[in-house]
């Protein structure tokens, strides 16, 4: 019996099939995998996903050619004419939010997170973000009802990039924890990068995550939002200032509670690691 000649790799030695059986012949293809169906899992079109409602999501936003919500309320266009539907890779579509742009959705009680949350984005910077809020969910007045609850925050071009999240407690009294700006630290990714970046806060201590993994260190206990009744989502900016970095998002989950390192690992897997490969 005659077998066929296939190298184990573009450059390698040929494969050997002789005694092989069903069961151990994928360690002698060109294929990588422990199991028949990881090898060809191998083979199959990289493409990247959307994030799903796998970890049940209070609110969920795929920007493939919509702001609607698939769980949730919907956006609406508040201010700015530099907004776009565009692919942040090839079919993978996206929003596009230039300066000034923004969008917000209406009050919606299920979104006023003000305990255990979380928060996660697959987004990809067209210019370095400067004092950038992406994210926010406050109100427009100085009471406490108009109080922010979670904000994601860039403050500074500089590297180490740095991450901040920002509320608010008493009546509009700002808080913020930021991760650590000496050499060496964690930093946002340079842009035209696709990424996905989140945050968890869980017993009041913050810790962000970039594709997947922890980001940096978490916070120590922080004093917890309060208020915050007619607070409402804003994408790109908060509720009285526009976007002031361009960027692209494809998608955005909020959750009620806080999630745990491997399902953040497991997201990204199931989004970004279909196209860059999976994380342990």
């Amino acid at each position: 019996m005659s077998f066929p000649q296939i190298r184990r790799g573009p450059t390698g030695p040929l494969a050997n099939f002789a005694g092989t059986t069903s069961d151990n012949i994928i360690n002698e293809s060109i294929v990588q995998g422990t199991t028949v169906t990881d090898a060809l899992d191998t083979l199959a079109r990289r493409r990247i996903n959307y994030l799903d409602q796998v970890d049940t999501p209070v609110g969920l936003w795929n920007f493939n050619d919509t702001i609607n919500a698939v769980v949730g309320p919907n956006f609406t266009v508040t201010t700015g004419t530099e907004l776009a539907y565009s692919d942040m890779a090839p079919g993978f579509r996206c929003v596009e939010l230039g300066t000034p742009a923004r969008l917000a959705c209406p009050v919606t009680p299920s979104l006023q997170i003000a305990g255990d949350l979380s928060i996660e984005a697959i987004i990809f910077y067209d210019s370095s973000p400067t004092n950038h809020i992406m994210l926010s969910m406050g109100g427009a007045g100085a009471a406490a009802a108009d109080n922010k609850l979670y904000e994601l925050f860039f403050p500074t071009p500089n590297y180490p990039r740095r991450w901040q999240f920002n509320w608010e407690s008493g009546t509009a009294t700002a808080r913020n924890f930021q991760t650590p700006s000496t050499a060496l630290s964690p930093s946002l990714p340079p842009i035209h990068n696709i990424i996905s970046i989140g945050w968890s806060r869980i017993g009041n201590i913050l810790t962000p995550y970039l594709s997947g993994r922890q980001f940096s260190v978490p916070s120590a206990v922080q004093i917890a939002p309060a208020g915050g009744t007619n607070g409402f989502l804003t994408l790109g900016g908060d509720a009285t200032a526009d976007n002031n970095t361009s960027f692209l998002i494809a998608s955005l989950a909020i959750y009620n509670y806080g999630r745990t390192p491997i399902q953040f690992a497991q997201s990204y897997n199931r989004s970004l690691g279909t196209f860059w490969g999976p994380i342990g």
